[in-house]
């Protein structure tokens, strides 16, 4: 696994190692010796696994605390365009996002730090997005912004958004709670 530092602080970009052979590939997507100090957790508490139509957007989202998590993503089948935006308001890059394309073809992960919301572009039909976090998921703490109000574009004409992040506040008018 090489680890590699992007603007954000605390987003951390994973290349990893495809093992390829005659029976197929092998991909070790978690171990904590290499993410101890980028990856506070005691442990892994939950994983998640999404499949996506090509033009689903999900997101922006992140959890309230004391539910607010870390959390690694990766896309294990298809392609996916994946948006980090920062939201917290001592960061140096409060307001500002960075776009990753993830696919399973070249297999690459994120860390999304707490603080940061988070969301995809599905470009493929039937993407998989897995998602390791160290805090318990909180229905009551769920949170978001509306995905086309921070500044991004998001290239697609109609993309399918879920009823809950079309209604979902823009940011323009909100105050980060991190």
């Amino acid at each position: 696994m090489k680890l590699s530092k992007t603007t954000i602080r605390g987003l951390v970009c994973i290349d990893y190692h495809l093992a390829k052979d005659s029976r197929g590939e092998f991909l070790k997507l978690f171990t904590p010796n290499p993410f101890r100090s980028i990856f506070p957790a005691k442990k892994l508490e939950e994983i998640f696994i999404t499949r996506s139509a090509k033009n689903v957007v999900r997101g922006m989202h992140y959890q309230l605390s004391p539910f607010d998590h870390d959390k690694l993503v990766s896309c294990i089948q298809g392609k996916i365009l994946d948006v980090v935006f920062d939201m917290r308001r001592r960061s140096k890059t409060f307001g500002c996002y960075e776009v990753f394309k993830l696919c399973a073809n070249r297999p690459q992960g994120l860390i999304v730090p707490r603080g940061c919301a988070h969301g995809f572009l599905s470009l493929m039909d039937d993407s998989l997005v897995c998602y390791l976090t160290n805090r318990r998921h909180s229905p009551a703490k769920d949170a978001g912004i509306h995905p086309k109000s921070f500044g991004f574009v998001w290239p697609v004409k109609n993309p399918i958004l879920s009823q809950r992040d079309k209604q979902l506040p823009s940011w323009g008018n909100y105050v980060s709670p991190f």
